[in-house]
C-alpha cells in the first residue's frame, strides 16, 4: 500500500486546512474497523473516514455517500461519548511515521474543558485507532492488545500509550538525513527503506530510480517527500501516491489533493470490503442452512422410497393368515405358495410369537409405513420451500448493501432462524432504491424480502407496472406511472430486474412484467414469493448501466 509517512505528511497539511478548529458533530462506526466523523468548520461540512482495516488501512476526507448502521458498535458509542461536540484544536504527524494525532477539546459534565488525543496508526495489518487522555493514558482502542513480549506494546484501557519504536532516520531532520545518506555504501530500495522513516517500498524504488537517472540522492529523497502532484497510475497494477512515480508506466490520473485521490481510489474498494466483512457470518449461516436442507430432503426422499416395502408387509401378513394351520410356534420362516403370483415365497417369522401375532406384526409394519407417507411428503415440501427461501437470501446477499444486509439479518431474527433482539418495525419503512429511467419515470427496486414485500404489496399502486426475472430468485421492480410506457423505460426497468437476480451473469434473460393488481402473495410461503397473471415477457442482456 502506498499510504506511507510521506503521503501522510501532505495529508496532515490538508487536514489542518479543513479540520483545525472544526467541531465534531457526528461519529459513526460503519463496521468493525471503519469510523466516520462529521466535522463542521467555517460553515462547511467535512466527512472524515478513519479505517484500521488489515486490508485497506486508510484515512482521508471524503465527498462520497456512506450508509451508516442503525445500531452502532460499542467503540463507536464510546467515541461519541468522549468526542462528539468536541473541537479539533491540533493535527500533527509523529516525525515522518504513519501516525497522526488529533487533539480534541471538549467540556466534561462539570463544564471543564478536557483534551483527548485520537491517535490513528496506519501500520498495515497492525493499524489501530486509539483514544488517550491529555497525559497519554489509553481510554480505549479499536484493537486492544496486551504485550507479553518485550517488543510488543500494550494497547489497553489505563495503560500508558507508547509510540512504536524504530531505529530509522526521520527525514525531517536535515542534518541527520544528510549524514546518513553520505554513509550509505550501497544505494538500493531496501537500504532506503531500512534507513528512512516513512518510505514505503514503492517510494524507495522511486528514490533509487531518480538517483540512477543522475539526480543526487539527497535531492531525490527531498523532492519525493516534498513535491505534491497526487496521481493514480493504472497499468498492469494500480498505484497511487502524493507525487508522480516516474519509474512506473501506465495511464495517469491527477488530482487536486491527496484526500481527493484517496477518496476516488478507495471508495468502491471500501464499500465492497465493508459489505463483505459484515456479510461474512451471514453468508456462512445461509450456506450451512442450504446444505442442511439439501441433506434433509435427500434423507426424507430415501425414507419415502423405502415405502415400497409397505405392500410387501401387507402381502406377507395375508399369506401368514391364510397358512396359520401349518405354522408351528417357534418356527422362524414360512415357505409356501404366493397365490398372487403362483410362485413360492419365503417369509421370515419371529419364533417367539404365535402365527396370529406374526400376522399382526406384518400388518402393523404396513400401517406404520402407510401412515408415514403423508408426513414424509409434507416434510419434503416444507424442506424444499425452506431451501428455496435460503437460496433466495443467498442471491440477495450477492448485491446487498450494508443496510440491505442489516434488513436480511433482521428478517432472520424475526423468523427465529437467528438469535437476537427483534426490532420494532411499526411505521418503519425498508430501504427502497430509486432510479430514474431515460424518459424520466421513477423506477423502484426491492433487493431483499422486506423491501420486496413493502414495495409490491404496500407502496405500489394497482396500475403500476411490476417486473421480475422469470422462474428465478430476484428483485421486485416497480415503474411508477400509467401505461403505455416508453419501450426505453420498460427495458431500463427489465435490466434492473435481470441484473439484481440469479441470472445476473446470463444473456437473453426473460423478465416478466404485469400490473401490480395481478400480483398476489402466496399465503404461508416464507420469503417474497408471489404468483401473477396476465404477464408479458421481455428478454434482456443484464448490464450495470444505471
Amino acid at each position: 500500500m502506498s499510504i506511507d509517512g510521506n503521503l501522510i505528511h501532505h495529508l496532515t497539511i490538508e487536514w489542518t486546512k479543513y479540520l483545525k478548529d472544526g467541531r465534531i458533530r457526528k461519529i459513526y462506526q460503519l463496521s468493525r474497523f471503519d469510523l466516520l466523523f462529521h466535522v463542521h468548520n467555517r460553515k462547511e461540512k467535512h466527512v472524515l473516514l478513519l479505517s484500521a482495516s488489515p486490508r485497506y488501512a486508510r484515512m482521508y476526507l471524503s465527498k462520497k455517500h456512506f450508509e451508516v448502521p442503525k445500531t452502532p458498535p460499542a467503540f463507536g458509542m464510546f467515541l461519541r461519548k468522549h468526542l462528539e461536540g468536541g473541537i479539533i484544536r491540533n493535527i500533527f504527524q509523529i516525525k515522518n511515521d504513519r501516525i497522526i494525532y488529533l487533539q480534541i477539546d471538549k467540556r466534561n459534565e462539570m463544564g471543564d474543558i478536557t483534551t483527548k488525543n485520537l491517535i490513528i496508526e496506519l501500520m498495515g495489518k497492525y493499524a489501530n485507532i486509539i483514544l488517550t487522555d491529555q497525559s497519554g493514558v489509553i481510554l480505549d482502542a479499536l484493537k486492544r492488545s496486551v504485550g507479553f513480549e518485550e517488543m510488543t506494546r500494550t494497547i489497553y484501557p489505563k495503560a500508558k500509550y507508547i509510540l512504536p519504536q524504530t531505529n530509522k532516520i526521520d527525514p525531517t531532520n536535515y542534518d541527520k538525513l544528510t549524514h546518513e545518506l553520505e554513509q550509505l555504501s550501497h544505494v538500493s530500495d531496501k537500504t532506503i527503506m531500512n534507513t528512512l522513516m516513512g518510505f514505503s517500498p514503492i517510494a524507495a524504488k522511486e528514490v533509487v530510480y531518480r538517483y540512477e537517472q543522475k539526480t543526487p540522492l539527497l535531492q531525490s529523497v527531498l523532492d519525493l517527500r516534498n513535491n505534491k502532484q497526487p496521481v493514480w497510475i493504472k497499468g498492469e497494477k494500480e498505484y497511487f501516491y502524493h507525487t508522480d512515480l516516474t519509474h512506473i508506466t501506465g495511464k495517469r490520473f491527477y488530482y487536486n489533493s491527496v484526500n481527493e485521490l484517496l477518496d476516488a481510489y478507495f471508495y468502491d474498494r471500501e464499500r465492497l470490503d465493508q459489505t463483505a466483512q459484515f456479510a461474512k457470518d451471514l453468508k456462512t449461516f445461509i450456506k450451512n442452512r442450504i446444505q442442511r436442507n439439501l441433506n434433509k430432503i435427500d434423507k426424507l426422499q430415501t425414507q419415502l422410497q423405502s415405502t415400497d416395502k409397505m405392500q410387501q408387509y401387507r402381502l406377507e401378513g395375508e399369506i401368514i393368515q391364510a397358512n396359520m394351520y401349518q405354522i408351528q410356534k417357534g418356527q422362524s420362516r414360512l415357505e409356501t405358495l404366493n397365490y398372487y403370483t403362483n410362485k413360492n415365497i419365503t417369509i421370515s417369522l419371529n419364533p417367539l410369537l404365535t402365527p396370529s401375532q406374526n400376522a399382526a406384526l406384518k400388518f402393523k409394519q404396513y400401517r406404520k409405513i402407510k401412515n408415514s407417507i403423508p408426513h414424509l411428503t409434507m416434510q419434503i415440501k416444507e424442506a424444499k420451500e425452506t431451501l428455496a427461501y435460503f437460496i433466495e437470501l443467498e442471491n440477495q446477499l450477492e448485491y446487498a448493501t450494508y443496510n440491505d444486509i442489516s434488513e436480511i439479518r433482521e428478517e432472520l431474527i424475526e423468523k427465529r432462524y437467528l438469535s437476537g433482539a427483534r426490532q420494532k418495525r411499526k411505521n418503519k419503512k425498508p430501504n427502497i432504491t430509486e432510479f430514474t429511467s431515460p424518459d424520466g419515470y421513477s423506477v423502484l427496486l426491492g433487493k431483499n424480502n422486506m423491501q420486496n414485500e413493502y414495495l409490491t404489496h404496500h407502496y405500489a399502486k394497482p396500475n403500476d407496472l411490476w417486473l421480475h426475472v422469470q422462474n428465478l430468485p430476484g428483485a421486485h421492480v416497480i415503474i411508477k406511472g400509467s401505461s403505455p410506457l416508453p419501450e426505453s423505460t420498460l427495458r431500463y426497468a427489465a435490466n434492473l430486474a435481470a441484473y439484481f437476480s440469479k441470472a445476473r451473469h446470463s444473456s437473453s434473460v426473460p423478465v416478466d412484467y404485469t400490473l401490480v393488481k395481478y400480483v398476489k402473495k402466496i399465503p404461508g410461503k416464507v420469503g417474497s414469493f408471489v404468483r401473477y397473471k396476465k404477464q408479458k415477457t421481455i428478454y434482456i442482456d443484464p448490464k450495470n448501466n444505471f
